[in-house]
């Protein structure tokens, strides 16, 4: 996931969404905690501006090379065969999996997960693979020059009416009457050619907002800049607004909200987070933010999950519940993500499993 020339605003953002990640996984808050409903609800948001922050970097290439694209794919799926190969490793010692010879052969190369390894963490990269698999259509297309960027935004345009306009039009319809006399199930399907549209939607506008950002910034500057962390608050009570009428509590209460990255709400505080990183509001921390956390994302991402889990497994876990303190959870993010940070470095000077991090 390394590219020659790095933008430091790109990888300060992946910075942020990756420390997020890691405090939304083995989380530490009270069920009580609206500021901590109000930070993992932060979450949802900073998921889909990964895939904004990848789009950004990936179709900024003037040549593709299929055999650089196939290998890719390669290391990719290798990657995920290795990460799984240990996160089975790490549960067999602590006697938590006993698998036979095909379930073991389906769990690493079919990518078939089981009920006994929490391998929840890994769908973005699955994800990220079916990007992939799309990606020299669209590459094509977005270096076509104008006609092909139009089929583009007109694939976006479809794909937000499946995945986010319709979903919470439905979500809006059903609460504003109290019943479920609306089905838009038939409706969706009509718009919907793809498998993870929603991410290829969230790709292709971090690479549309990257080709076009001087424009954008000479339209949105100054005092205008506003408008990005406007739209991360709107988005962000519009997200707790959703789960207060699906749940009944403004409060954490230890419950994710589904279906989360297919709010409008989501799309709304996604850009405005991305914004933020593009005008250079975050200007005095990205250079921190990139080095130590950015440019390690793919290792932080593999390893946090399994340390949380063996975390968990600790006592020290149980005095951690019973101690909670305002910050717990955050404090846990950023140590887990150092240390997992550290990891990456020392993993990427060795050569046998560098792609494993990178």
């Amino acid at each position: 996931m390394e590219t020659k020339k790095r933008v430091e605003y790109i990888d300060a953002l992946k910075g942020l969404c990756i420390i997020f990640t890691v405090y939304a996984h083995g989380v530490l808050i009270p069920d009580d905690s609206i500021i901590g409903n109000a930070f993992m609800t932060m979450c949802w948001g900073l998921v889909p501006s990964f895939f904004m922050a990848s789009g950004s970097v990936l179709y900024q290439k003037k040549e593709f090379r299929w055999k650089k694209h196939i290998q890719q794919l390669v290391t990719i799926y290798l990657g995920l065969v290795f990460w799984r190969f240990i996160y089975w490793l790490a549960y067999y010692l602590a006697g938590r999996v006993q698998l036979s010879k095909f379930e073991m052969l389906n769990y690493l190369f079919l990518l078939h997960d089981v009920e006994q390894i929490d391998t929840g963490v890994m769908w973005y990269m699955a994800v990220y693979l079916s990007v992939m698999l799309v990606y020299p259509i669209t590459w094509f297309l977005f270096r076509g020059g104008r006609q092909g960027r139009q089929i583009l935004v007109a694939l976006m345009i479809l794909i937000f009416c499946a995945e986010i306009l319709v979903p919470s039009v439905q979500w809006g319809l059903s609460n504003l009457f109290d019943t479920q006399l609306f089905h838009l199930d038939s409706i969706i399907s009509i718009f919907k050619p793809l498998n993870n549209g929603v991410t290829i939607l969230y790709v292709m506008l971090g690479a549309f907002w990257f080709e076009y950002r001087d424009k954008i910034e000479d339209k949105i500057s100054g005092k205008k800049r506003l408008v990005y962390p406007m739209c991360v608050v709107c988005g962000v009570i519009g997200l707790m607004f959703i789960k207060y009428k699906d749940f009944g509590s403004w409060a954490w209460e230890g419950k994710y909200e589904m279906y989360q990255y297919v709010h409008v709400a989501t799309l709304i505080l996604t850009v405005g987070m991305y914004g933020i990183f593009a005008s250079g509001l975050f200007r005095p921390v990205e250079h921190l933010l990139a080095r130590l956390f950015g440019r390690n994302t793919l290792g932080i991402y593999y390893m946090h999950y399994i340390m949380l889990a063996v975390f968990s497994w600790s006592v020290l876990y149980q005095i951690c519940m019973e101690n909670y303190f305002v910050g717990m959870n955050m404090v846990k993010a950023v140590l887990v993500a150092l240390l997992c940070a550290g990891a990456t470095m020392l993993m990427k000077k060795i050569p046998i499993i560098r792609k494993a991090v990178s």
